[in-house]
């Protein structure tokens, strides 16, 4: 089942509607109408709140098998980066080893307001 066949199947289990689940996950109506119908994929962070609310987890929203995560393990291996995703690694590493853990969540936050 896609992402946005369980979104919707979860949503109205619980008996919320379109617009008391974005409120609860402080996002637009229209997000969670673009996820619903596969136009788009909440950000990681959302992911995992909206796998909290409904007390599943993000694998199982994603319908991602055992067998997907261990043939992934391996292909993420085997990808190749380019030069500047290459830099922003080594930055973020650094980052960490400087300041920590948090100083990298604030820069994952930063991004994410990006996108």
């Amino acid at each position: 089942m896609s992402f946005a066949l369980k979104l919707k199947e979860l949503r109205e289990n619980a008996g919320y509607t379109q617009r008391e689940l974005a409120k609860k996950l402080n996002v637009s109506i229209s997000s969670v109408g673009m996820w619903e119908s596969t136009s788009q994929i909440p950000t990681a962070k959302k992911l995992i709140e909206v796998a909290s609310l409904f007390n599943v987890s993000v694998d199982s929203l994603l319908d991602i098998t055992s067998e997907e995560k261990a043939a992934g393990a391996s292909a993420t291996k085997k990808i190749s980066i380019t030069p500047i995703e290459d830099e922003m690694l080594y930055v973020f590493r650094e980052v960490g080893k400087a300041k920590g853990e948090p100083a990298q969540r604030a820069i994952i936050e930063m991004v994410e307001k990006m996108l």
